[in-house]
């Protein structure tokens, strides 16, 4: 009888186990949700849109992204620090911080790309250090930036939680405060050159060393 008991537990263990692992990894589930992330953004920022599925693509995502942005920069006019991401077409990202004691610094690259309509990066673990980018993982949505429509981005989990947290007063400002603006597309035909002059100027490793 005891045996049987024990039987019965451990197949439920297995089965709890096996389910709970299923429900962590599917991406239609809690923040994997690209649906209900945005609906939460929505909730407290009525004026945002999604990215339409034609629109979800490397082609159209591709591009330099920053915290000082154009819609942040019509607000506030300048900062005394920001992040920088590069979106290339070819599917390699830059990563990088600047501050006005620190000089435009690469903080992390490697590969990027979009699955389940989130924007993914792949870190090639070239820079030892564990803080930048807060997200790896971010969701493109469109702002409006003075007349126009601009995609911005906003990280998955960190900037998510703290823009929900913190939206009440301010959503519009609050939402610049948690992402990237985009600045301007990437060709493919620049792609090399700014990449190379990326690497040529704020490629610091030895910034990292402990």
């Amino acid at each position: 009888m005891k045996n049987n008991i024990f039987a019965i537990l451990l197949i439920y263990l297995i089965t709890f186990i096996a389910y709970g692992y299923t429900e962590t990894v599917n991406p239609d589930t809690n923040l994997k949700s690209a649906t209900k992330m945005f609906s939460g953004i929505k909730s407290l920022l009525p004026t945002v849109k999604q990215v339409s599925s034609s629109s979800l693509n490397v082609e159209n995502i591709s591009g330099h992204y920053c915290t000082l942005g154009p819609s942040m920069k019509e607000r506030r006019g300048g900062a005394l620090s920001g992040s920088e991401l590069y979106l290339f077409p070819d599917n390699t990202y830059i990563y990088l911080k600047w501050a006005d004691i620190l000089p435009l610094t690469i903080y992390e690259k490697g590969q990027w790309d979009i699955n389940n309509s989130f924007i993914i990066l792949h870190s090639d673990g070239s820079v030892h250090q564990k803080d930048f980018p807060r997200d790896h993982e971010y969701l493109p949505l469109i702002i409006q930036s003075g007349t126009k429509d601009n995609i911005f981005i906003m990280g998955t989990e960190k900037e998510y939680s703290y823009f929900i947290k913190e939206a009440k007063n301010d959503p519009a400002f609050m939402l610049l405060l948690c992402g990237l603006e985009k600045e301007k597309t990437i060709s493919h035909n620049e792609t090399k050159s700014i990449r190379e002059k990326l690497m040529k100027e704020s490629w610091r490793p030895e910034f990292f060393k402990e």
